[in-house]
């Protein structure tokens, strides 16, 4: 299933006279192969359309939905008629806008009672012809199945490799024209200078943190207040990243208000849960990672098909370490299982990590989550401001 690089949907299969696309229901952008735009398209403009492509330099913009690699961009319009559709000279397709396509002089469809050349190609082949056709047929699948499943790092960038290698989670996306985060930013901001100034005081974790036994203190402030406190600069480095990462897309998605209210929902979950399994802890909790959670699982939810890069080491000599790119809804279940086998080291005492804070800040998203799904199909609930 190919995902949109541009909103993050996947894309669904089409039929036409012409043949199979596929379509972004969101942005309304079409996947559409060189072969359907040589049926589809007038031959004088297919011909100098092809030329284009083939003196369209290096790819520099949003990566091919099918095997991310950049695509090239070719101008075919004039000055009055702007047309600069993106192409993949590697999978032979273009990536055309609603505006792109009315733009696009095409030909009649085909007759729905004239059968497609395709269609009858093989039936009008000689035995030994017909098969070693079909065995042609069958290494292409093959060989696009395999270009679709393997994944070319060479188009990111030297930083963030060294980020996906030293364990952090990178997007393979392009968003150079996505809005700036101004909150997001801004929050990470604040709680690193607010982080920085704690860590002058050592006590900073029992004035702020939440101590399940003291769950009222401060008339229950520090349900949200250890969100800004954290143990060192690798912890605090770590949940920043993340808050960055994936909360600037969510704001993007719901607008500011609506990540605030999912993190503060988040953070107050996690600390309930937290209470719930030991009531009589005295151990402060701090850190973001029970408000990012719920960030997490909203963006998990609500871009499935987008890519997340990890980094995999060699495994006894079976496996060479590279660079691996998974769906967002796989990198999500993968975490949780995470959680889950992490609350019984916690509650056995084994772990600092409070990982109890992470599955209420999941059980707070995934809440979220369908209240704003509710609201986006006819509900109440306001989410954005």
């Amino acid at each position: 299933m190919f995902s949109c690089p541009s909103c993050g949907q996947n894309l669904t299969r089409k039929q036409s006279g012409y043949g199979v696309f596929w379509a972004c229901e969101g942005c309304g952008h079409w996947l559409i192969g060189f072969s359907i735009l040589r049926r589809t398209l007038e031959e004088a403009f297919f011909i100098r359309f092809s030329q284009e492509i083939r003196n369209s330099g290096e790819g520099r913009r949003t990566a091919c939905p099918t095997c991310s690699k950049p695509m090239n961009q070719v101008s075919l319009g004039t000055v009055n008629v702007p047309l600069d559709p993106l192409v993949c000279k590697k999978c032979n397709v273009a990536w055309l806008s609603l505006g792109e396509r009315a733009a696009l002089p095409i030909q009649p469809p085909p007759s729905p009672a004239q059968p497609e050349p395709e269609a009858s190609t093989l039936s009008n082949l000689p035995p030994e012809a017909a098969r070693l056709a079909a065995l042609h047929e069958v290494e292409l699948i093959s060989e696009r199945a395999k270009r679709e499943n393997q994944f070319d790092a060479s188009h990111l960038p030297y930083w963030q490799k060294a980020l996906a290698i030293i364990g952090l989670p990178i997007q393979d996306e392009d968003r150079t024209s996505s809005p700036f985060p101004w909150f997001t930013a801004g929050l990470v901001l604040t709680t690193t200078a607010a982080s920085i100034y704690f860590f002058r005081d050592r006590r900073s974790p029992d004035y702020y943190g939440f101590i399940p036994r003291e769950f009222d203190r401060y008339g229950g402030l520090t349900f949200f207040s250890n969100f800004f406190v954290h143990g060192g600069w690798g912890h605090l480095f770590g949940n920043m990243y993340f808050l960055f990462i994936f909360g600037r897309v969510v704001e993007e998605k719901i607008g500011w208000y609506g990540l605030l209210a999912l993190l503060a929902l988040s953070t107050a979950f996690g600390n309930v849960l937290t209470l719930c399994f030991d009531p009589l802890s005295d151990i402060p909790h701090i850190g973001a990672s029970g408000g990012i959670a719920g960030v997490l699982l909203f963006y998990g939810f609500a871009f499935p098909g987008k890519k997340i890069v990890f980094f995999m080491g060699g495994t006894y000599g079976l496996m060479m370490p590279r660079l691996i790119r998974i769906p967002a809804w796989a990198a999500l279940l993968l975490w949780v299982i995470l959680q889950i086998f992490g609350i019984s080291f916690q509650t056995a005492g084994m772990s600092t990590i409070s990982y109890s804070s992470h599955l209420g800040g999941l059980g707070a998203g995934l809440f979220f989550w369908i209240l704003w799904k509710w609201k986006n199909s006819g509900g109440l609930v306001k989410v954005e401001g």
